[in-house]
């Protein structure tokens, strides 16, 4: 099912098996097309949203993730160990960036859409130009597979998460060169997640094992990490608009099932942490993701046979969740992908076989 919400929260339905199989989504910024990656048949779906069709497949040989510009003007993804530029005006290919020599896992563009970064099972990153799609320096050498790239919201720092859980942030200077501002191996890490406002890093790590992670935070300039320590929570994690407020999701620590959705602010302790949200059905798994407009916080509650939808804007986090989509028996056995969008909110929902 294809559910689009505009204005007051309401909703039209549309049937669809678009998603099916899907291993990545990728949403335009305006909101008007969606891009369904699906490496098990070697292709990427492009989706009208007004239409609920498919308007373009593309095909592409074990392609996992991609990214789209800020414009809308291009979508890049890759195919194998291919960098493959798409003109979304028309969806030819303008450009096959060659350089990885195995699998791309993971992809990042900068906020102005100036630089393109991606990395692999080969362990190193390719900082691409996309004015002209030439390679920026060497590549940057890591010790092990990546699996995540992102780009602080300046452009001027990069930050890579390997295989083994450690983070590297490189530093973009003057002229584009690179260099190595410091990594981070003390333990396993998880997840992480940059402050809007780029001076706070905030990462998750899991030193037993069962998904029962510490949440560390740590100011960039310095490299100093401070005391809040936040104990016995799953890996997401994401920053409210303040930058100095971050949600979280506890973990039951003998039963392992997924507990409240708390808020902390930076700087205080743990203990001082408010609850934003506790699901009072116990089977169900809650986890929280920001927006792709980055402007709300999404609360999803899954379940064997239902699901709920909820949100906090991130510009208000002492705000209570609103639910956007509500459990309901006629929604039973379907799997939500949400994400607002800049002109209304749009839930993707992948109906059970």
């Amino acid at each position: 099912r294809h559910t689009r919400l505009q204005g007051d929260w309401s909703s039209d339905v549309c049937s669809s098996d678009l998603l099916q199989s899907a291993t990545d989504l990728m949403f335009s910024r305006r909101g008007d097309w969606l891009a369904v990656v699906d490496w098990t048949r070697d292709q990427i779906r492009v989706v009208d949203r007004e239409l609920g069709t498919v308007v373009r497949t593309l095909p592409l040989k074990l392609c996992f993730c991609a990214v789209v510009s800020p414009t809308d003007d291009v979508l890049v993804s890759h195919e194998l160990d291919d960098l493959v530029v798409f003109d979304t005006t028309d969806w030819s290919i303008t450009h096959r960036l060659k350089g990885h020599v195995s699998t791309i896992r993971t992809m990042a563009m900068s906020g102005d859409g100036t630089l393109l970064a991606s990395a692999g099972d080969d362990r190193e990153i390719r900082v691409w130009q996309t004015s002209d799609y030439s390679g920026v320096g060497p590549p940057l050498r890591h010790s092990h597979p990546l699996v995540r790239l992102s780009f602080t919201l300046d452009g001027t720092a990069l930050m890579a998460l390997d295989t083994l859980g450690e983070i590297t942030i490189w530093q973009i200077g003057a002229g584009l060169k690179t260099s190595r501002l410091w990594s981070l191996s003390d333990g396993p890490a998880r997840q992480f997640n940059l402050s809007p406002d780029g001076r706070w890093l905030a990462w998750t790590e899991d030193l037993s094992g069962r998904r029962i992670h510490t949440i560390h935070i740590k100011e960039l300039a310095t490299g100093q990490e401070l005391p809040d320590r936040i104990e016995g929570t799953l890996e997401s994690l994401e920053w409210a608009a303040d930058s100095a407020t971050l949600f979280y999701v506890k973990q039951d620590p003998v039963l392992l099932q997924t507990g409240p959705v708390h808020r902390h602010a930076r700087g205080t302790p743990a203990t001082a942490d408010v609850k934003v949200y506790d699901e009072p059905d116990k089977t169900l798994f809650t986890e929280i993701s920001a927006s792709r407009s980055r402007k709300y916080l999404l609360i999803h509650m899954e379940g064997y046979d239902t699901n709920e939808l909820r949100a906090v804007p991130l510009d208000r986090p002492e705000q209570p969740p609103t639910v956007v989509l509500a459990r309901r028996p006629d929604r039973k056995s379907t799997r939500l992908n949400s994400s607002h969008l800049v002109i209304s909110y749009a839930v993707f929902c992948l109906k059970k076989k």
